[in-house]
């Protein structure tokens, strides 16, 4: 069935319109990593102080951290994509449904996050061994791959909510899906790119004002991100059809 991107993008600025509650997971994501960049600035004030921490127990401290990041942003992107699944398949919004499902979904959600984690770190390491060769054309030569890995990430997530399936059958849904309409693929990646470059430059201006500015920081970048699940999710469904 024939489609446009940009309706497809319209349809979900709609349902981020209709179905605020989408922003929630994200923006409690926020909350909670607020606290936690709090926690690690009086930990740095502390050391100023009578109480010294040593090098082990900043390490400790740093490790525990960035793991108690990634899990909130797992967890809230997770809730976020099923939220978008109630949204696109039955028109409702329930933070509670949307929660559920994620538990339900827990295992293999996590197996495909690890698995794209692996993946770019390898292709990280790879971009760095090409610099010193290539120098800025290895970053150039980059950016369709790390497209195509955001994507499958994306859109391996999607699959296993929308068709309730393991790890392996929602990579191959994906990946099927990507490169059998690969210009889509890549003319939709483009334009939530170049919205992330303008959402930066807003929040360069709006970091001027900083409590109000990171506020409305957090708006934006939530609204981003269930924009693009939306998105992914129309996509996801109108082309597996």
């Amino acid at each position: 069935m024939p489609f446009s991107v940009f309706d497809i993008l319209r349809s979900s600025l709609n349902d981020l319109r209709r179905f605020p509650l989408m922003l929630v997971p994200l923006l409690a994501a926020s909350i909670v990593l607020f606290f936690v960049l709090t926690l690690l600035a009086g930990a740095g004030v502390i050391t100023g102080g009578s109480l010294q921490l040593g090098g082990t127990s900043y390490t400790l401290l740093f490790i525990v951290s960035v793991l108690l990041t990634v899990a909130v942003e797992f967890v809230a992107f997770g809730v976020l994509v099923c939220l978008a699944y109630d949204v696109v398949i039955s028109g409702v919004s329930d933070l509670a449904g949307g929660f559920s499902r994620f538990r339900e979904r827990l295992l293999p959600l996590l197996v495909i996050a690890l698995a794209i984690t692996v993946s770019g770190v390898v292709l990280a390491q790879l971009v760095i061994l090409l610099a010193s060769a290539l120098g800025g054309l290895a970053i150039v030569a980059a950016v369709v791959p790390v497209m195509l890995l955001v994507l499958l990430a994306l859109f391996a997530t999607i699959a296993s909510v929308y068709d309730e399936s393991g790890p392996a059958e929602a990579f191959r849904s994906a990946w099927s899906l990507l490169f059998s309409n690969l210009a889509v693929m890549l003319l939709f990646a483009m334009i939530m790119f170049v919205l992330f470059m303008l959402l930066g430059l807003v929040s360069s201006v709006l970091s001027l004002t900083p409590l109000v500015g990171n506020i409305i920081s957090s708006l934006l970048l939530a609204a981003y991100y269930s924009l693009v699940v939306d998105a992914g999710m129309r996509f996801y469904r109108q082309l597996s059809a």
